[in-house]
């Protein structure tokens, strides 16, 4: 659980990044629109440190995934299951299993089903 959750920082470090990329988008967008040039250098100025600062944090959640290939088996045949089934008991979810893979229920119907039925 603590890698996965390591994992999930990572990621929201990565969305931050985005989101500060995008609003400086914007400012450039703005700066151009008005011709204001010394706005427009700053906006680049910064848009060029928050591309550098995301490609840092791509390069550190490609880097630190957890798992070597072993193990990764290992986890997802093993606890991943078990602490899927947790999150979806503490959210109020209910999970079915069926031929080992987990489904959410409000997946499951008889219309969803039929497609996927040999005969």
């Amino acid at each position: 659980m603590a890698k996965s959750l390591y994992q999930q920082k990572i990621v929201s470090g990565i969305w931050r990044k985005d989101t500060c990329l995008t609003r400086l988008t914007r400012a450039l967008e703005k700066a151009a629109k008005e011709g204001n040039i010394a706005a427009a250098k700053r906006a680049q100025r910064s848009m060029s440190e928050a591309i550098n600062s995301l490609r840092r944090e791509v390069a550190n959640s490609v880097e630190s995934w957890p798992f070597e290939e072993e193990e990764e088996q290992q986890y997802l045949s093993g606890d991943y299951g078990q602490e899927l089934r947790s999150v979806a008991a503490e959210k109020g979810l209910d999970i079915y299993e069926r031929d080992g893979r987990i489904i959410p229920t409000h997946l499951l119907s008889e219309s969803c089903l039929r497609p996927v039925r040999s005969k």
